[in-house]
C-alpha cells in the first residue's frame, strides 16, 4: 500500500502542476466564476451564493447563483481535465471588526492541477478569469459595503450605469462638479510636492428625493468608479466630519427651469412653445 501511494504521490509531483489560491485572495471568486461560467461539465456538488439587490426605488429582490460547492470537482476546460478541490478550514481565524467585537472568519481555499501543465498554462487562466470579470465592470456600476470582517465587499449585482444626462439639477451645477473633480484627479503631483494627503470631499445635501443618490451614481459611472456605502455610526465617521467636506453641494427642489428640460427629455418632439405653455 505505502509503494502504490508513494508511486501516486511521485506521478503527481512530476506530471501535474497544482494552483492553490485562498479566499483573502481578490482573484478567489474570480476564479470560482470563470469555471462556473466556461466549465464543459456541470457538477453536481454545489453551494449557493445569495445577493440581496435594492433599485434606487428601494424594491429589493435576492438573486441565487449556485457555485461549486466544498468537495472535489472535476471540469473541462480549453481541452484539458482540471482536477479542483475547494475546503474550508476547520479552525477559523478571528479578528476585531470597528467597534472591538470578535469577528470569526472563514478560511477557505481552491487547489486546481491538471496534467502535463505549465506555469504558462496557469497565468493566461488567471489572466482570462481577470479579464472576464474586469470586462463586466466596464458594463456595470459595484456598490461596496463595509462588513463586520473590517473588508469591503460587493453588495448585490452590478448596476446598471447612470448616464450623466439623466440627472437634472440647476444649470450649470453638473458641469461645475465635474470639472471640479476632473481637477483633482489631475493634480496628484502638486497635493505630493506639498506633503498634502491626495484626497477630496464632496458633501451633497438637501432634502429628501432632490437627486443625491442619483447624482453620484451618475458620477461614478461617468468617471469610472464604484460606490462604497458607510454608517455614520462606524469608526469610520471620521471621514465626513467637518473640514473633510472640500466641495458642498445643495440640491433643492425641482426650479421650473429644471421642469421643463425633463419633460423635454422625455418628449423629445415637443416644440418649444409647446413646453414654455
Amino acid at each position: 500500500m505505502w509503494a502504490w501511494n508513494f508511486g501516486n504521490s511521485l506521478f503527481r509531483q512530476k506530471f501535474f502542476t497544482t494552483l492553490q489560491v485562498t479566499n483573502d485572495n481578490m482573484t478567489y471568486k474570480w476564479i470560482i466564476d470563470h469555471i462556473n461560467r466556461n466549465s464543459k461539465w456541470e457538477t453536481q456538488n454545489l453551494s449557493v451564493d445569495t445577493n440581496l439587490n435594492q433599485n434606487e426605488t428601494g424594491a429589493a429582490r435576492l438573486s441565487h447563483k449556485l457555485v461549486p460547492g466544498l468537495g472535489s470537482h472535476y471540469f473541462y476546460y480549453k481541452n484539458r481535465i482540471i482536477y479542483f478541490q475547494r475546503t474550508r478550514e476547520r479552525e477559523q481565524s478571528t479578528s476585531h471588526d470597528a467597534r472591538g467585537y470578535p469577528v470569526s472568519n472563514k478560511c477557505e481555499s481552491i487547489i486546481l492541477s491538471t496534467f502535463c501543465g505549465s506555469t504558462k498554462f496557469w497565468k493566461q487562466f488567471l489572466d482570462d478569469a481577470s479579464t472576464e470579470y474586469l470586462e463586466a465592470l466596464d458594463k456595470g456600476l459595484r456598490i461596496f459595503a463595509h462588513t463586520s470582517h473590517m473588508q469591503w465587499e460587493t453588495s448585490g449585482k452590478l448596476k446598471n450605469k447612470r448616464p450623466l444626462e439623466t440627472v437634472i439639477l440647476e444649470d450649470g451645477m453638473v458641469e461645475k462638479v465635474c470639472n471640479d473633480i476632473e481637477n483633482f484627479l489631475s493634480s496628484a503631483d502638486w497635493y505630493l510636492k506639498r506633503g498634502i494627503p491626495y484626497r477630496r470631499g464632496y458633501l451633497f445635501y438637501g432634502p429628501p428625493g432632490t437627486g443625491k443618490s442619483s447624482f453620484i451614481a451618475a458620477l461614478a459611472s461617468h468617471f469610472g468608479y464604484g460606490i462604497a456605502t458607510l454608517s455614520l455610526t462606524s469608526a469610520y465617521s471620521a471621514l465626513i466630519r467637518p473640514g473633510r467636506a472640500d466641495f458642498q453641494v445643495q440640491l433643492g427642489h425641482c426650479t421650473p427651469s429644471m421642469i421643463k428640460r425633463m419633460f423635454q427629455r422625455f418628449y423629445e418632439n415637443v416644440s418649444d412653445e409647446l413646453v414654455d405653455e
